[in-house]
């Protein structure tokens, strides 16, 4: 989606430090007919705020955010090699249990050999 530029995407590396919207989720909301709101969700909660002044300090929370954060391009590429060493670490994980299990087989093999007990 974000490739397609459905969204935009910044990506906040750990490195940056702690942030006032690690702990939850913050949607900024604009409409044509109303004033702005904020709505903030957490673990088995969410806040919709109407007050300016709670909007206006969770902008500027946002604001000083992405002013950390990567660009988009960078965003995205950084999730793209993300996905791939999962990816990769997937297909090395299967291919070790597949090795492991092989290795024994081969060892449950010797041992059945002749002159060896079941």
């Amino acid at each position: 989606m974000a490739k397609l530029g459905r969204l935009r995407l910044h990506v906040l590396p750990c490195d940056v430090g702690v942030h006032s919207l690690q702990q939850s989720l913050l949607t900024l909301m604009s409409f044509t007919d109303s004033a702005p709101v904020a709505y903030v969700e957490g673990f088995q909660t969410g806040n919709l705020m109407d007050d300016p002044r709670l909007v206006a300090s969770s902008r500027t929370a946002c604001d000083l955010a992405l002013g950390d954060a990567l660009s988009h391009q960078e965003s995205v590429a950084r999730v793209r090699v993300a996905a791939e060493e999962r990816e990769h670490g997937q297909r090395q994980a299967e291919r070790h249990r597949h090795v492991h299990a092989h290795g024994l087989v081969q060892v449950q093999l010797q041992r059945r050999g002749p002159g060896r007990v079941p």
